[in-house]
């Protein structure tokens, strides 16, 4: 234990919420701004494995990656490197 006596600059009641705030924010810009746009591939081979027929199967990855085609049609290097990528997940048939 230590000897140090307790002042008013030692602890501060708001630090710990904010801290945990802090690193929540981080993992949320990492999660949007890079796993949710990798996640696209996967997503599109399900979707041909799937087959043409499965209506659900494709509604829910138009909903789900809707913002983000969007966002690639507005931004031609973005949507080069998104239609190369998802190219990358095409079922070998």
């Amino acid at each position: 234990m230590s000897n140090k006596p307790l002042d008013s600059e030692s602890l501060q009641p708001g630090d710990g919420p904010k801290k945990k705030t802090r690193v929540w924010g981080w993992w949320l810009a990492v999660i949007l701004l890079v796993v949710y746009p990798l996640s696209i591939g996967p997503a599109f081979w399900v979707c041909q494995v799937a087959g043409p027929e499965n209506r659900v199967t494709k509604i829910t990855y138009f909903v789900v990656y809707g913002p983000f085609l969007m966002v690639c049609s507005r931004v031609p290097p973005l949507k080069n490197l998104a239609t190369w990528y998802v190219s990358l997940w095409k079922p070998a048939r």
